[in-house]
This record gives C-alpha cells, structure tokens and sequence, in this order.
C-alpha cells in the first residue's frame, strides 16, 4: 500500500522505466560489440596461438592484446579441457620450429573457419524447419494450479528436432565463443578498451543520458505490506486434486476435523480475520503454541512433532505437563514472554545437564525431562559467539540488513536468499529458507570440524581473538581471559599447563592456533 498519491507513484514508475530500459540499451550494446569482437578475433587465432607458444619458452610476444593472450594460454595449460583439434598443434608446439607452430595455428584457425560455416548453414536449415513444423496455437490452454498456462509456457518448439554440429565441433565452437568463459568472447565490461570513434562516443552519451536520470529521480516511495479482500467468492472443489475437473462450491468455512458440530461459516470478507480468531479460540491452538516455546527452550517439546498432533503424529509423554503450560499460556493471556519467564525460572529448566544411572534406566531419553539436555548452538548463535569472542561483533539494534559475507552484525540481521543458501550456515543445520521449518535438525559431520580446522571466517576470528588477547602482557593471563571471552569461565591449573605447553610449541602463530583450538572445542559449540 503506497503512501503517496497516485499521480506521484504513476510519475516515479514512468521515470523508473526509462532508466531500465537505457541500462538495457547499454547493456545491449556491450553485448552486440563484444559478440562482433570474438569475429574479429577470430581471423587472429594463429596470431595468439603462436604468442602463447613464444610466452611458454619465456619469449616476447609482440601485438597481441594481453587479457586474451592470458585466456589462451591458461586454456593451453589445461590439457584435461582441451579440444581435440589442437592435438596436431600441441605435437608441433612440443618441438617444432616458429615457421612449424605458425603453419599449425593457420591450420587451427581454418578449422574454426570451417566449424562457423557449418553453423551458419545449420542455423538457417533449422530456422526454416521449425518455421515448417511449429505447432499452430492450442483451441484451449490447460490452466494448471498457480496460474500455469502447459501450452504457452512449456518450452514451446522443444519438441520438433533440430540439426546440431557433430560432438567435437560442437564443443570446441562452445570454448570459443559462448558466454562469458569463452576464449574469445570477452565480457562487456572489458571491451571499452576496444571501442573508439563514434562507437565509443555513443556510449559515452548513453552513460551521460543514465546518469542525469539517475541523478534527477527521486528515492522509491514509501509503502507497507498487507493484505486487501477483493471480491472473495466460494470455490468449487477440485475433484481428486484436478482444476480441470471440478465438483460442489463449497462454503468457506472452519476445519470441519476441529468441530464439534456442523463447522462455522466464514462470511466476513474472505473470512481470514474469522478464521484466524477461531483457530486462535481453539484449545488446540494453545498447545500447539505452548510446546512450541517449550521445544524451543529444551531442545524437545513434549509432544515430539510440534507441526502434527493429528492421529500420525507423535503421543506427549508427559501429557499433564503439556496441559499445565497451555494452560498457563492462556491464564497469561496467551503472553510468549510471561510463559518463557516461567519456564526458564522453573528448577526443571535450570537443572544440570550431568546424567543419573537411576533415571537412565527409567527415562534414558529424556522424555519426563528430569535433566537439562545438552545442546549445540544453532548456526547463528555459533557465528555470533565467534563474533563476540574475537570482539568484531556489531551490536547495533535494528537497520537494514546486510549479505552474510559482508556483516560483522548478529545473523539475526543476515540477508538470506530463498534459493542461493549460505554453505557454511548449511553446514551447521540451517533450514532452507525456501520451505516452512517446524525445528532444527542437529547433525555431527566432519565438515563440520573442518570449518573451524580451516574456514575462512574461522581463521579470521581467530586471529582478530589473537589480536585482543595481545592486550594482555603476561600468559597466564591472556590464557585467562581467552576462557572467559570464549567459554565465561576461568581455565583449571591443567588446562593453563596444557596450553602453555601448546603455546611453546607453535611458535609465532601459537595465538592464532591456540583460538582456533578455544572455537573448535565442544564447549564452545554446546550448552550444559
């Protein structure tokens, strides 16, 4: 919802649209040049195929663009890439004369004549051929759930057969020429060098023209999230799951499962708001509730499967305690914090994490939680704990959000893509934030040790950890305060011999190891 008149959002949209559409212009541009370059290009490959020959024996090669004579030659290097056609290359580049290489690389560079051709021929056989057996358009389109359309969407053409270029050719044309990678198709952004005269002269004025529009539109206009009725209907029943095939409208209404009687109909607007007040009046909802703040709390609720209390799901051990906290919930008038005081201020909840013989035998899983159950930090509190301890850690509340490589806040304030998960917040169990998690798994992989053997973000901490230990003169007391930044406790006498032991060991980067072996510790990563 914008928070601004229609006429300013409409001028702000249109100003908006002319800078998208001269970002793609440029865009455009660079490509077409660049793609007219690997042409160019291409009448030089023997040029810089012999250079690549000359700077391997350590000789100068003159007037070859540098940049490409450096993809040539890492190409070259990399005989498991390596195209066939240039076997016969490699055998006279072994040991032959620079008259020799030169006769092999115009041979090499007649063949990439030969493969262009074959494709050009092949690109119009195949455009005339689709043209010929394209499909005409469907009298209906299949509408599928979310709105897909099967005969306008799916890959339309994918199933009349075209002609390709033979295997080989096909992959020493792809080496050459295709994306970004390719030997002779350099990226947009460096083939300025190459441009001059009006060429150049046109984008410096397309660059000129975005940034006065640039400099001349305003910051988006504010708006806020949320949600609008229009027009809500009742819908008929996809039989067995078909939108094709449907059956009875059916009123909305609550869960027919959750009631007594015949269910309540929803009739205000869409009937949201009425359905989230009688859910919310449900008992049901209250333990669901209530043992979601007890699993998060012990690390297991009552009832094992927080997300089904259904007939599949798992039966509550202890039944009477899930009771208790609902019930307590709602006579705190459904208060989280009021429920979580409660829980953390209990003695069950400040009990030791140590085991009993007696109990073991009785309850070894712990079900009627007659101890605290040891826990490993979740990723974000694992990659906040390494923060604090090294002191880099931003505590600033609130602000926008940053990437995860570029933050020193607490992942709290993290920016997560949906699809592009962080490997090292997957590693320690993140969930993807893709689907809806009812709880955290806890896995123990040896990738894991490995982060903190050699990750990069653990070796920084480390020696930002090492930097703020240094502050301390003497080694008994930066061993000191090493235990009480990282574990809040201080270090037993066997422990300040060991690691003084470790210490005279390492040598010059005792320290910085010394706090790798602190943040690998299990204490460090558990909660007794």
């Amino acid at each position: 919802y914008p928070l601004v008149p229609k006429a300013e959002i409409q001028q702000w949209t249109a100003q908006n649209t002319e800078i998208e559409e001269l970002e793609e212009k440029i865009k455009k541009f660079l490509e077409q040049q660049s793609e007219q370059l690997a042409g160019i290009f291409t009448h030089r490959i023997a040029d810089y195929l012999v250079a690549a020959w000359k700077t391997r024996r350590g000789e100068k090669a003159d007037g070859v663009d540098a940049e490409l004579l450096e993809r040539w030659s890492g190409y070259l290097k990399k005989t498991e890439d390596n195209h066939p056609n240039l076997n016969r290359w490699r055998e006279v580049a072994a040991a032959g004369t620079e008259a020799e290489v030169r006769r092999e690389s115009e041979a090499v560079q007649a063949n990439v004549y030969t493969i262009l051709g074959a494709k050009r021929v092949l690109d119009e056989e195949n455009r005339e051929f689709v043209a010929k057996n394209k499909k005409p358009k469907p009298g209906r389109n299949y509408i599928l759930p979310g709105g897909y359309q099967s005969e306008a969407d799916f890959n339309p053409g994918a199933e009349i057969p075209t002609k390709s270029l033979e295997r080989d050719q096909y992959v020493w044309y792809n080496w050459l020429f295709t994306g970004d990678k390719a030997i002779l198709r350099l990226p947009a952004d460096k083939i300025e060098r190459f441009l001059g005269g009006e060429w150049k002269r046109h984008l410096e004025l397309l660059r000129a023209e975005l940034k006065e529009k640039k400099a001349k539109h305003p910051e988006q206009y504010g708006y806020y999230h949320g949600i609008e009725d229009w027009d809500p209907f009742d819908m008929r029943v996809n039989v067995r799951g078909n939108p094709n095939e449907l059956g009875d409208t059916v009123p909305r209404r609550f869960l027919t499962a959750l009631s007594k009687a015949t269910p309540a109909e929803l009739r205000q607007g869409s009937g949201r708001l009425e359905l989230a007040e009688q859910v919310m009046r449900h008992p049901l909802a209250r333990r669901v509730m209530a043992n979601r703040i007890w699993l998060y709390l012990w690390g297991t609720g009552v009832v094992r499967t927080p997300s089904n209390f259904g007939v599949m799901g798992e039966r509550p051990a202890n039944p009477e305690l899930l009771e208790y906290i609902a019930w307590r919930f709602d006579q705190n008038g459904l208060s989280v914090k009021a429920l979580i005081r409660e829980i953390v201020l209990s003695k069950a909840y400040q009990s030791s994490s140590e085991g009993s013989a007696v109990n073991e035998k009785i309850d070894s899983e712990n079900r009627f939680f007659w101890r605290a159950n040891r826990r490993r930090l979740d990723a974000e509190a694992l990659r906040d704990a390494m923060l604090a301890a090294s002191g880099k850690l931003n505590p600033t509340i609130g602000g926008d959000s940053q990437p995860l490589a570029e933050s020193v806040r607490r992942t709290l304030y993290v920016r997560l893509g949906r699809f592009n998960q962080d490997a090292t917040m997957a590693l320690f169990d993140f969930p993807s934030a893709s689907a809806s998690n009812e709880q955290r798994v806890v896995t123990n992989v040896p990738l894991q040790k490995l982060f903190f053997l050699n990750g990069g973000f653990t070796l920084d901490q480390a020696k930002a950890f090492s930097a703020r230990l240094a502050k301390e003169p003497a080694t008994g007391k930066r061993i000191t305060l090493a235990y009480n930044l990282a574990y809040g406790r201080a270090p037993s006498d066997a422990e300040i011999r060991l690691a003084e032991a470790f210490l005279d060991a390492a040598g010059n980067d005792g320290w910085t190891q010394y706090a790798q072996v602190l943040f690998s510790a299990n204490e460090f990563a558990f909660v007794d």
